[in-house]
């Protein structure tokens, strides 16, 4: 998964957003079980700023809830990644 999101993140810096998307989304689905959530909650997030990069705002949205919510069920969650989450769903 950290090879998916690291090619996902260049795609990003790029400027190849759907490239990044679906690199980043394939690393997703290897970490939806995986006990990292912190990993699982930072990779949708990222995938939230694609989409926002892409004028998808609604699908932004929902990837920055959907991280917002794995964040707020991990008993060790940082309240700063917490704030950040908030802060991107407006």
């Amino acid at each position: 998964a950290r090879v998916l999101v690291n090619l996902g993140e260049v795609f990003q810096s790029s400027g190849l957003y759907e490239e990044a998307y679906n690199e980043l989304d394939r690393a997703r689905q290897l970490l939806e079980h995986h006990p990292n959530r912190r990993v699982l909650a930072g990779v949708t997030t990222v995938m939230g700023h694609v989409r926002f990069e892409l004028d998808m705002y609604k699908p932004a949205r929902d990837l920055y809830r959907r991280a917002l919510e794995v964040r707020l069920t991990m008993p060790d969650a940082d309240p700063a990644d917490v704030a950040e989450g908030w802060n991107n769903l407006g």
